[in-house]
């Protein structure tokens, strides 16, 4: 009896020591686990996965037996997210930056082409009209057109009132104006340096401002928002001209309206 106790009591002797080895190499498994993650850097992150399935993916040695360890995956949720690839736009916009090439057909087709369409049609509508001799028509600029139609054209001198010849120029105006209603229109009144001071009118500036308001209140009374409207008067402090001269007054007299895109 008793031999036969102490010969299987030896023939177990080989599986303490397996299981003794499947505990240290987990205990080394969770503390290489803890050490790769407490890093954010990708590299060493992925190292220490490498150094984990190396070494459990070869066989240890335990007396006469050879066990090899299976290869422990880490969850997907663990793994670090790759970083995601830049628009295409971006990476188009960036290349040209850096060659220094001219933007393509679709970024010129934007707000600048809308703005000389509408110049160009501002002005043929004014030709067809015959009426291009009386507007300076500026093309696009700083994303604003200006549209400059001389005092004489509108008012007489001296004075705030539309005259008769006025309405032919500010009606063409306002049927564009209308058809394309996605800018604001900014009316300012300009005078030369001569002085005035009447009743109505104590110096050019209050000319220029109620010049300036009655072509807005007619622009209102043929069917444009006055939300789209702004007026002001600059008296003679903007000249385009020299003011020695009567025909260098003359420039500087005149009405102006910037067209500008509604934000």
């Amino acid at each position: 009896m008793n031999r036969r106790f102490f010969e299987d009591d030896s023939s177990d002797t080989g599986a303490w020591i397996t299981t003794f080895a499947d505990l240290m190499t987990l205990l080394l498994v969770f503390f290489i686990l803890l050490y790769s993650m407490s890093s954010v850097e990708k590299e060493r992150f992925q190292d220490a996965v490498e150094s984990i399935q190396n070494s459990l993916s070869t066989s240890i040695p335990v007396g006469n037996f050879n066990k090899s360890s299976s290869i422990i995956e880490l969850p997907k949720q663990h793994a670090l997210p790759a970083p995601e690839p830049a628009p295409v736009k971006e990476l188009v916009i960036e290349a040209k930056m850096a060659t220094g090439s001219a933007p393509d057909q679709a970024e010129q087709d934007g707000p600048t082409k809308q703005w000389h369409q509408l110049a160009n049609t501002i002005k043929n509508s004014m030709i067809n009209s015959s009426l291009d001799k009386l507007v300076v028509l500026s093309m696009p600029k700083d994303g604003t057109i200006s549209i400059q139609v001389s005092g004489a054209v509108l008012f007489d001198s001296g004075s705030s009132d539309l005259s008769y010849k006025a309405d032919s120029v500010l009606d063409r105006l306002v049927a564009n104006f209308k058809r394309h209603s996605w800018f604001k229109i900014n009316i300012k009144g300009h005078s030369d340096d001569r002085p005035i001071s009447t009743d109505r009118y104590e110096s050019n500036w209050e000319l220029s401002a109620l010049r300036a308001t009655t072509v807005l209140r007619y622009f209102i009374s043929r069917g444009i928002h006055p939300n789209r409207l702004t007026a002001t008067g600059y008296a003679d402090s903007v000249p385009i001209a020299s003011n020695l001269t009567d025909q260098g007054r003359t420039k500087n007299r005149r009405i102006e309206f910037v067209l500008e895109r509604e934000q």
